[in-house]
């Protein structure tokens, strides 16, 4: 350490004293990034939960900071947040905790500032979990659990392709994706994706178009497969890593938790199922938005499939043609 003497002239009883301080003089303090401990991970379209990261410095003097609130760049929609507080003595640690959700995957950079030294903390952020070859509508479903305290299981708080949780049945930005039973997220969900009269010969078809299927066997694959969403390693399970499509069971025992068997009860439960419309097997138009809620559960046979349909006067499990286009909501395995 280097060091100087400060002198102190004191008057005692009318005399003069020089009173010589030695003052030691802390290395040169530093704030290193680069060294930071990251708790957690981030996923792109994945609500940041828990995750922080620990910043070392050195050269602390127990001065005061403020904190500081600092949004991302490079992946952005993240914010790293530090409580005001005070430096240590020396050597000490600065922990940021990120909130918020990756616009992507790639690497989220924080350009830190505080106590007049700055570095840039860099977070890599992965890619969805979701299954491999997924195509986004726009942009991946954020992955929120929620739990219906009645049954004790857990759900994503809202339907594959939606922005948002529901703020009322007809909430539009929840509405989510519409998908033809047993098909994998390749783009014919959206709601404006193109149609096909072509029968697929295979459980994943070579294109994201919607396929008409205006007759009997109403399925959009030739031969069928009724195999195709089952449990969380089902061929074409279109949910998150840990989540798949409910059974018929599952949902009728979430219906039978509602306050009332309609649409009001379906979006008071902690579920908030809206009525997202369907799409139909004939022509692919868009029909009963706002009206009607069909959500598809895993459970079904030959041309013919299960869902909980929703109306504003009742509530129903019952069938659908595997051609048509329901919502997805996604059950934690």
């Amino acid at each position: 350490n280097a060091s100087w003497t400060s002198p102190f002239l004191i008057r005692v009883r009318g005399q003069l004293w020089t009173l010589n301080v030695k003052v030691n003089t802390r290395p040169n303090s530093s704030l290193n990034c680069s060294s930071a401990f990251n708790n957690r991970t981030l996923t792109a379209g994945i609500v940041a939960s828990g995750v922080s990261s620990s910043v070392p410095y050195s050269g602390g003097n127990l001065g005061i900071h403020n904190g500081q609130v600092v949004s991302s760049t490079g992946v952005t929609g993240l914010t790293a947040n530090l409580s005001a507080g005070n430096f240590a003595n020396g050597n000490g640690t600065l922990n940021y905790t990120i909130t918020g959700i990756p616009s992507g995957a790639g690497t989220a950079s924080f350009a830190l500032n505080i106590g007049g030294k700055s570095c840039t903390l860099n977070r890599t952020v992965g890619a969805p979990v979701y299954p491999s070859g997924t195509i986004h509508c726009s942009g991946a479903t954020s992955i929120v659990n929620v739990i219906n305290p009645s049954t004790g299981r857990t759900w994503m708080d809202r339907n594959l392709g939606a922005f948002t949780v529901a703020t009322s049945s007809t909430h539009t930005n929840s509405y989510g994706d519409l998908y033809q039973w047993g098909r994998r997220a390749d783009g014919h969900q959206c709601r404006n994706s193109s149609t096909t009269s072509s029968l697929s010969s295979s459980d994943q078809p070579a294109h994201g178009s919607f396929i008409l299927v205006p007759n009997s066997p109403f399925d959009w694959r030739s031969p069928q497969n009724s195999n195709l969403w089952q449990g969380v390693n089902g061929i074409n399970n279109p949910c998150p890593s840990g989540y798949r499509l409910p059974t018929e069971s599952e949902f009728n025992t979430e219906r039978l938790s509602w306050s009332t068997n309609n649409a009001s009860g379906a979006f008071a439960s902690p579920l908030k199922l809206t009525l997202a419309g369907a799409r139909s097997n004939s022509n692919g138009a868009l029909s009963s938005v706002g009206t009607f809620g069909g959500y598809w559960t895993s459970t079904g046979n030959t041309s013919i499939s299960r869902s909980l349909g929703i109306f504003s006067f009742d509530a129903v499990i019952g069938n659908r043609y595997k051609a048509e286009g329901g919502s997805v909501r996604c059950i934690k395995n």
